[in-house]
């Protein structure tokens, strides 16, 4: 078991509206399982939990790893009634916008997702959707998945693209597409965001209500925020919400490219309680006191592992361009002979920003595979198939009715509506039918 730190075991027994900034390799991962496994452990209510929030699935997995491994937390926490313990993003959806999304967008039913990264739908550019500009008044070639709306109710561009703030046309048609698409049930993510701040806005009843399910949120990776994000933990604060906890590094901001604002992280270390988790369990002083010069810390970083503090290696900058991949490999591998450092796996690695850049770094050349689904419903017959096989009917039912769906429509996506449609003239519920739809829409049905 690991023995936690002396500021791990404070951050552990700390209460209120507080903020933790992490350096790198300081151990907040187990500082935010360790305060988790402590109100598990010491939980009271049947019917109100816990909220643990990170940005990736991979982060609050490595959480709920430490929570068993490490804490004897016997049962997987992201299963155990009455906590949630997840993404921000599938928070978001579970408890605001699936349920309520519907009353802001004005559509009838429960609203569905389209776009990154639940599929590749861009409806603009759908011929047959009905938001498709048939006679495009605006040429930018713009794509509607990312636009959504800001913290201040504007729509705006959230992808790279340079074309938006010079906009001629006042941006009337992509606002229309979209109203469009809120009414019929159509949403991006962003635009699952901005809807569960504006149920937040305009109901205070269910904030009251989220505030009463979950007294205690905890956020991990806190720089990776967005401005609506925020804004919905903010509103969680002004109707209650008395036990937060954010943590982070501004300086380890990866999703500036998806509206994070590291700089929202900052400002509530400026007006929060904040503790510094300044001890780096991974890294030697040199390389502490390397980082110290690039980061924006107002902390001084400090190197506490026996193992490693003391390692005398200056950490050096090397410049590369297309031409030297191959002399910077032979190089780095060169320093670890002469450090005696065993080459293998666990001990070294070239770390590559993309995966392009790292096939250049490998030599591999070979084409990217073609995906093996040829058309919009065949993914969804093998995956029905699937699932059969593993005992799951069920889904499978759901999988092979879906894939039926899409035919009908030939589109790679369906709404309720559509399925109230088909099942209304089909019959759909019904086994023999949804095989006789697809033996005459396929010819022959692949059982085996």
């Amino acid at each position: 078991m690991i023995e936690l730190t002396e500021k791990q075991k404070y951050i552990k027994n700390q209460d209120g509206i507080f903020v933790i900034k992490a350096c790198a390799g300081s151990g907040k991962t187990i500082a935010v399982a360790a305060r988790f496994a402590k109100l598990l452990k010491s939980w009271a209510y049947t019917n109100r939990g816990i909220a643990v929030l990170s940005f990736t699935n991979v982060a609050w997995k490595e959480i709920e790893k430490f929570l068993f491994t490490e804490f004897r937390i016997e049962e997987k926490a992201s299963n155990i009634y009455p906590h949630f313990l997840g993404s921000i993003d599938s928070f978001i959806n579970r408890y605001l916008f699936l349920p309520f999304g519907h009353i802001i967008m004005n559509c009838e039913d429960r609203p569905e997702f389209t776009g990154p990264p639940y599929n590749d739908w861009d409806p603009i550019n759908d011929k047959n959707a009905p938001y498709y500009f048939r006679e495009r008044e605006c040429n930018s070639s713009c794509k509607i998945n990312n636009f959504s709306y800001n913290v201040n109710h504007e729509l705006q561009d959230f992808s790279t693209r340079p074309h938006f703030p010079n906009c001629g046309w006042g941006h009337q048609y992509c606002k229309r597409v979209k109203e469009q698409l809120y009414r019929n049930g159509y949403a991006t993510q962003l635009d699952a965001n901005y809807f569960a701040m504006r149920i937040l806005e305009k109901y205070n009843a269910i904030a009251k209500a989220l505030v009463y399910r979950f007294p205690v949120l905890m956020l991990d990776e806190a720089q990776d925020t967005s401005e609506v994000q925020m804004k919905i933990i903010d509103l969680l604060i002004e109707e209650g919400l008395k036990e937060v906890m954010f943590i982070g590094d501004s300086d380890q901001a990866i999703y500036e490219w998806r509206t994070a604002k590291p700089q929202l992280f900052v400002e509530k270390s400026e007006h929060y309680h904040t503790i510094t988790l300044n001890e780096s369990l991974r890294s030697s002083q040199k390389i502490c006191d390397f980082i110290q010069n690039l980061s924006s810390s107002d902390y001084k970083i400090r190197a506490i592992n026996d193992e490693v503090k003391d390692f005398d290696f200056v950490p050096e900058f090397w410049g590369y361009n297309e031409d030297c991949y191959d002399e910077i490999t032979e190089n780095f591998i060169s320093l670890c002979r002469e450090r005696e450092i065993e080459l293998n796996n666990e001990n070294i690695a070239i770390l590559a920003r993309s995966e392009d850049l790292l096939k250049k770094i490998s030599g591999i050349t070979s084409n990217v595979p073609q995906s093996p689904w040829k058309d919009i419903f065949t993914k969804e017959i093998a995956n029905s198939k699937y699932l059969y096989i593993n005992g799951n009917y069920y889904k499978g039912f759901n999988s092979l009715e879906k894939a039926v769906f899409k035919k009908i429509k030939d589109s790679p996506i369906v709404n309720e509506n559509d399925k109230k449609t088909f099942i209304d003239r089909y019959g759909l519920r019904n086994g023999e039918k949804i095989l006789e739809i697809l033996c005459a829409k396929f010819q022959k049905l692949i059982v085996n």
